[in-house]
């Protein structure tokens, strides 16, 4: 297993979603076509250097390439459990003495 590369991969991977995110609110909301062509490029770079580091994630540390897929593939489950722990305590009508 490889513990630096396979950060430096999951790092980048998370910057190149960042920069998808923000290269797809640029391409959406650009007042200017010739801004809105840029945000089109940049998304499409982005989209490239996700599918890059995805693929070396895969070949680098299956280990960890199953663990994102796992992560990735349960996010709304977990997110709805953090909600429902963040919310919906039964404890809150105790009055405490």
């Amino acid at each position: 297993m490889k513990i630096m590369p396979t950060r430096w991969i999951l790092r980048l991977l998370k910057f190149f979603a960042a920069s998808a995110a923000v290269a797809l609110a640029v391409a959406l909301l650009a007042p200017m076509p010739a801004v809105r062509l840029f945000g089109y490029v940049a998304l499409a770079c982005a989209l490239t250097g996700m599918a890059l580091h995805l693929y070396l994630l895969h070949d680098a540390d299956p280990h960890a390439w199953t663990v994102l897929r796992y992560q990735l593939t349960n996010l709304p489950e977990r997110a709805h459990a953090r909600w429902r722990a963040a919310f919906h305590r039964h404890d809150l009508h105790k009055v405490n003495p």
